[in-house]
């Protein structure tokens, strides 16, 4: 199935998304999890940022999620640490929900620093 899975689950830590199938009336996806994943670049240069969803909407989601302002601000505030640091290499799950396949809610959902 589509499933982001947590290889590595902390305590307290949810092991798997799982994306619920297509409603069967219309055959549109109405929701989906997403990763969006930040890791160091070929060489140690720079960062590759890599999006994942099970679907087309999904992956909608997660570039809005990282491009839309507010969405970035929030995430900024996931991220940081308490020392007021940022992650430099990280991943994101996100849900998100969709009305003909748009995305119309998108909801950080949890994240790891790599």
């Amino acid at each position: 199935g589509n499933t982001i899975r947590n290889l590595h689950p902390q305590p307290g830590e949810t092991a798997e998304f799982p994306t619920p199938p297509p409603h069967p009336k219309d055959f549109l996806q109405e929701e989906d999890y997403a990763l969006i994943s930040v890791v160091p670049g070929l060489h140690g240069k720079g960062e590759i940022i890599a999006f994942g969803g099970a679907s087309s909407s999904g992956l909608w989601a997660a570039v809005e999620f990282m491009t839309e302002p507010r969405y970035a601000r929030e995430l900024l505030t996931k991220l940081k640490a308490k020392s007021g640091n940022l992650p430099r290499h990280y991943q994101v799950v996100l849900h998100a929900r969709f009305q003909s396949l748009v995305p119309v809610e998108i909801k950080y959902v949890t994240h790891r620093e790599l």
